[in-house]
């Protein structure tokens, strides 16, 4: 929700590109989370903080698209 507040108030585009970007933030999120749980699940028997550095490499490389 506060992207599309952020889109709204800092843009001069169309009416529809602040719920586009809330949707689009929304499912990049979504498949973030599944890609960690799957990644999670591959890794085995690895120390746990070497799986939580695996989980996070697609949001770390979802930000910086």
């Amino acid at each position: 929700m506060r992207v599309a507040i952020l889109v709204r108030r800092l843009s001069s585009n169309p009416w529809w590109t602040a719920p586009a970007a809330a949707v689009i933030t929304m499912i990049a999120f979504v498949c973030a989370v599944d890609a960690a749980v799957w990644i999670d699940g591959q890794v085995g028997d690895v120390a746990k903080a070497a799986r939580h550095i695996c989980a996070a490499l697609p949001e770390v490389l979802s930000a910086q698209a």
